[in-house]
């Protein structure tokens, strides 16, 4: 179940852009088949309901083995919400994965690490293309 996320247009425009983000919560991952060899940018944000948190970890797997935990600091955004509840999100970061020859599995998760629990974090992939 993917969570929609709006975000306000320029300030010179009127309306909002709104993109789909999948959630990972403590015990909920996400999962993706990938087809390589290829590069994909994984962007995250946090939901920013308690504004004194503005890091996080995510830990990705690629076939069963874990490639890294990564960290990443943010701050919230002023543009961007939950469109349901309302709910301001941080601004975005983003990580590259070089993905290799063959269809490989990943799997993107919250780690349980102390400063990162009752966090839930919003992802979406965006494949490189050559222009």
């Amino acid at each position: 179940k993917r969570t929609k996320i709006e975000t306000k247009k320029e300030s010179n425009d009127k309306g909002f852009v709104s993109t789909r983000w999948y959630p990972l919560e403590e015990k909920v991952q996400q999962q993706f088949r990938i087809k390589g060899p290829t590069k994909v940018r994984l962007f995250s944000r946090i939901s920013s309901h308690d504004q004194s948190v503005n890091d996080y970890y995510i830990s990705i797997r690629e076939d069963g083995i874990e490639i890294g935990t990564f960290y990443f600091m943010t701050e919230a955004s002023n543009k961007s919400f939950i469109s349901s509840s309302k709910i301001p999100v941080s601004k975005w970061r983003s990580i590259w994965l070089t993905v290799p020859e063959g269809i490989h599995f990943y799997s993107i998760s919250l780690p349980n690490i102390e400063n990162n629990h009752n966090h839930v974090a919003f992802i979406r992939l965006k494949e490189w293309l050559k222009e």
